[in-house]
């Protein structure tokens, strides 16, 4: 009988040979993020429904893609960091340098 380190090592690589990006960390998140498509699901039957996605959807997309991860393959969840700190971060940090 396999075991759960097993399981999951088999799962990852299997994902990962599927969208795996080359020289790229593929980094899954085990237990997975539980995530109610309510929250990203707007109408798109008409022609301009995708440019007037609303706020709300916009939003939920940003805070879904706007956390960070430790670099590991297989992680139980958020770092607690976000892209976008610390990306302000760099930029402030890097513009007093040219500033100098």
């Amino acid at each position: 009988m396999a075991t759960q380190e097993e399981i999951m090592e088999l799962i990852y690589n299997k994902i990962n040979s599927m969208i795996g990006a080359g020289n790229q960390l593929f980094t899954m998140q085990f237990p997975a993020q539980p995530l109610n498509y309510r929250m990203y699901q707007y109408d798109t039957s008409s022609n301009t429904s995708v440019l007037t996605k609303p706020f709300t959807i916009t939003e939920n997309e940003f805070r879904l893609s706007d956390q960070l991860f430790d670099v590991s393959p297989i992680t139980a969840g958020s770092n607690g960091e976000r892209l976008s700190v610390v990306y302000n971060t760099l930029i402030n940090i890097s513009s007093q340098n040219l500033i100098i």
